[in-house]
């Protein structure tokens, strides 16, 4: 019997919908739906997909020592930006909680969560629907239908270079810092 069921999922949930303020909460059901429409697309399964949606945010809401601290125990290397920025962590502190508040341990779904903020080279097709999916599902402004429809006719790897470009030329044109390597990444996938 596989780890993932639907109870696990349940509880999962009900806890995303506890600590999130309600349209955080709201956001990640759009994200989990869209999780799941590109699981169906690329053949991967759409419990874990739904899991890795409705999870992706557990953490927004901790204060900046809390989500140093969970993070930490990710194991990961806490760049020094991330000092200047901990709410970047909260993907790394909620892949914590998945392991050991709900003992989650497919490395594929912590790996997917832990990295949906900023991405990394050489990503897992989980990780890589979870950023698509957190970057344009249908609450954000120019995430049209057609343009979804668009975006969803490439394959995941495509996606994920016009996902990441857009995002990276996004932050630059707002006059935000981009965090350390992202260039790098939005290069490994649109090349």
């Amino acid at each position: 019997m596989s780890e993932l069921t639907y109870k696990k999922i349940w509880q999962i949930k009900k806890y995303a919908k506890s600590v999130e303020k309600k349209t955080r909460y709201e956001h990640s059901k759009r994200v989990a739906k869209v999780c799941v429409q590109l699981a169906k697309q690329f053949g991967l399964k759409k419990k874990e997909a739904y899991l890795i949606g409705i999870s992706h945010d557990i953490c927004k809401h901790y204060d900046n020592e809390l989500m140093i601290n969970t993070a930490k125990k990710s194991g990961e290397e806490i760049q020094p930006f991330y000092l200047e920025d901990p709410h970047a962590l909260h993907g790394l502190a909620a892949g914590v909680v998945l392991r050991e508040k709900f003992f989650i341990s497919d490395e594929a779904l912590i790996e997917a969560v832990s990295n949906h903020v900023i991405g990394k080279i050489g990503m897992n097709d989980y990780s890589k629907i979870l950023y698509i999916a957190d970057k344009v599902e249908p609450g954000r402004k120019f995430s049209t239908k057609v343009y979804r429809k668009e975006l969803f006719s490439h394959t995941l790897d495509e996606m994920m270079g016009k996902v990441l470009k857009q995002s990276f030329d996004y932050v630059s044109k707002k006059g935000y810092k981009p965090y350390p390597g992202s260039k790098d990444i939005v290069d490994y996938y649109n090349r």
